[in-house]
């Protein structure tokens, strides 16, 4: 992972503690769809960091949670697909479908 990445507007890195990953594991139990260690743990943090909303391009799981969580100041949580503008020509993007998008913008060109 590039600093770059955590630079972005939007992006604040958090850091993973023994709360955060009490909850992580707790809603890998108590959510079917919450499937990977990883989910949880962004999701645990989001809860944690209390976040207005939780951005997923996970079309078929975590979506189907949302509002069903509450942040940790007893809010629901929504998770939802991001809303991407679609790239400018100059960043030579192939798809401006979010499905395709790359957080990572030009690192994953070769």
């Amino acid at each position: 992972m590039t600093l770059e990445l955590l630079r972005q507007p939007g992006v604040t890195p958090l850091l993973l503690d023994g709360r955060t990953v009490t909850l992580a594991r707790t809603l890998l139990r108590r959510h079917k769809e919450c499937k990977k260690p990883n989910d949880g743990v962004h999701l645990a943090s989001a809860i944690l960091a209390n976040v207005d909303g939780f951005h997923t391009f996970d079309r078929s799981d975590l979506l189907k949670i949302s509002t069903t969580v509450n942040r940790s100041d007893g809010f629901p949580l929504k998770i939802c697909l991001p809303t991407m503008s679609p790239p400018s020509p100059s960043r030579g993007a192939k798809s401006t479908d979010p499905s395709q998008a790359s957080i990572f913008g030009d690192a994953d060109e070769g």
